[in-house]
């Protein structure tokens, strides 16, 4: 069962009847919802689906409709996080958009726990409807999921709910920072992922050969070192339980972009709640 798989329970309150009349008597009218994040279980486990990415697009396709759902966590000014989404339809209307929004402990990630949630209603009569931009203040480490909700009104008529959408996430800080998103010249590495692993505890010491190591390997994969004063990096960092395995904890950064890392990862906090 998906975390979210009540979060739309109430999510119609007109009948797919009373919807048709609305749409022919009155396009301009908003479809009315309401719905319950809090009915959902949040002790339910689910894959972590991105890599702290400021924007997850999925395609919501059925034979009565045809939409593309954004979802956006872009990068904001600490101790800020903004979230926002829009739904884009070729077939079919969009008519609400529900985001839930969840965080968990880094030290037990797929926990996560409902904090809030917003509604936003659609115009029935244009093909994208685009929520405002929500804020929140973060003041503590966590993972920060945005778990979205539509409703969708097909070419029958009828109002189509789906739930089964990828969560946006991303990581934060201590000082609300979100997470680097940085696209490496590591070839086999889309972009430097946030080490979901933990616990973050026991440094381990540094072995003085990892960056000859690390530099190996990119010569053997033919991948660029940047030319930025290159430094080698370790993703999960020493101090937090790192290893020295270049292979899956090492990238080549260049000095400034390591800099962004070294600076977040000094917030870090490994502290339960």
């Amino acid at each position: 069962m998906k975390i979210l798989s009540k979060i739309l329970s109430s999510l119609v309150v007109i009948s797919a009847m009373t919807l048709v009349e609305v749409i022919i008597s009155n396009p301009s009218n908003s479809q009315v919802i309401s719905t319950n994040f809090k009915a959902a279980k949040t002790s339910e486990r689910k894959e972590f689906s991105n890599y702290n990415s400021p924007s997850l697009v999925s395609q919501i396709v059925a034979p009565e409709y045809s939409c593309n759902i954004s979802v956006q966590q872009p990068n904001a000014t600490a101790p800020t996080a903004n979230y926002h989404a829009s739904l884009t339809c070729s077939v079919g209307k969009p008519g609400s958009i529900v985001l839930g929004i969840y965080n968990s402990n880094v030290n037990f990630p797929t926990d996560r726990r409902y904090i809030g949630d917003n509604t936003h209603n659609c115009n029935l009569t244009v093909s994208t409807c685009t929520t405002p931009t929500y804020a929140r203040t973060i003041n503590r480490t966590q993972h920060l999921w945005v778990y979205t909700g539509v409703s969708i009104v097909g070419i029958d008529g009828r109002v189509y709910t789906r739930t089964d959408i990828s969560p946006s996430l991303r990581t934060y800080n201590d000082k609300g920072a979100s997470y680097p998103f940085i696209k490496p010249t590591r070839g086999d590495m889309p972009v430097v992922p946030f080490p979901i692993d933990p616990p973050y505890v026991e440094r381990v010491p540094r072995a003085p050969n990892f960056p000859d190591e690390l530099r190996k390997i990119y010569i053997a994969k033919n991948w660029t070192i940047p030319s930025d004063n290159p430094e080698a990096h370790h993703i999960k960092p020493l101090a937090w339980g790192g290893g020295n395995d270049p292979s899956t904890n090492g990238v080549f950064l260049g000095m400034t972009t390591h800099t962004l890392f070294t600076t977040w990862w000094s917030s870090f906090s490994n502290l339960n709640w």
